[in-house]
């Protein structure tokens, strides 16, 4: 099209989403700014307006190396902890250990699971993930941690524990961030387009993408109005054998441009 442009179209390739968004927030920290922003996970073309966040760290329960009675055992004391959490990724109940209030767009949420344990001599160390939603942030997810682990060493003097969050300064957690407006012209453009071009309305919310997170939360905290919106659907990762299919591919390529060209071409397209 010849038509001036009203406005930039950036595209920015970043990496490290899986990190904690290192790509992003480099992005950001650079001072590049945009009125909207579409992120292109693999979200089955549902138009993703809201995600989960995530607080992930660890927790390090300290007992003895020795050989014989008495004996501290710290991996039969970190099942006290294991113990203590919900059950892999069941929805925590409210009223328990974590403060939080529900969201309608991301039922089952917050849950969390432990993913990894490691010991060496007189320590053992869990890893965690914890999936919140908007209203929890990594201060109160670390109050509410820190008071479940204080309960468990109040009935129990052997039991020492240390709360690592986040998991490095390397591994930022990912905020929770409330849902993008329906009407925002992003949003509107997009649920346009994604009808023009393949005949059908699109999934508008969570989407196929419900308990996964996004570099849309580092954007949205920048200011910046965001959605989700792409090809693939990824059930469990990572995949073995992963592939997109080709005609989402193409539909998600025409609706990226007719949204682009709604936004920021002068005059209709």
């Amino acid at each position: 099209s010849q038509r001036p442009l009203r406005g930039d179209l950036v595209v920015a390739c970043v990496v490290a989403e899986t990190g904690g968004g290192v790509g992003a927030q480099h992005l950001i920290a650079s001072g590049l700014r945009t009125d909207y922003c579409i992120v292109t996970e693999a979200s089955n073309l549902d138009v993703g307006t809201i995600s989960v966040g995530y607080v992930q760290g660890k927790v390090r329960v300290t007992g003895e190396f020795k050989h014989r009675v008495p004996y501290v055992n710290p991996i039969e004391k970190i099942t006290k902890v294991i113990n203590a959490f919900s059950p892999s990724y069941a929805p925590i109940p409210q009223g328990g250990w974590l403060r939080y209030e529900p969201h309608p767009l991301i039922p089952g949420f917050p849950a969390m699971a432990v993913r990894n344990i490691e010991h060496f001599q007189d320590a053992t160390t869990l890893s965690f993930d914890l999936r919140i939603v908007p209203g929890m942030s990594e201060e109160s997810v670390r109050e509410d941690m820190q008071a479940l682990l204080d309960g468990i060493a109040a009935a129990d003097a052997d039991f020492h524990a240390e709360l690592i969050i986040p998991l490095s300064a390397q591994q930022p957690n990912m905020p929770a961030r409330e849902a993008t407006a329906v009407d925002a012209p992003v949003v509107a453009e997009l649920v346009a387009a994604h009808r023009r071009a393949t005949g059908r309305a699109p999934v508008v919310g969570a989407g196929h993408r419900i308990g996964a997170t996004a570099d849309t939360c580092h954007f949205k905290g920048a200011g910046i109005t965001c959605v989700e919106y792409g090809p693939g659907f990824i059930p469990i990762w990572p995949m073995v054998d992963e592939r997109i299919e080709v005609a989402q591919i193409v539909a998600a390529t025409q609706v990226l441009a007719l949204t682009a060209a709604r936004l920021v071409i002068e005059g209709n397209v």
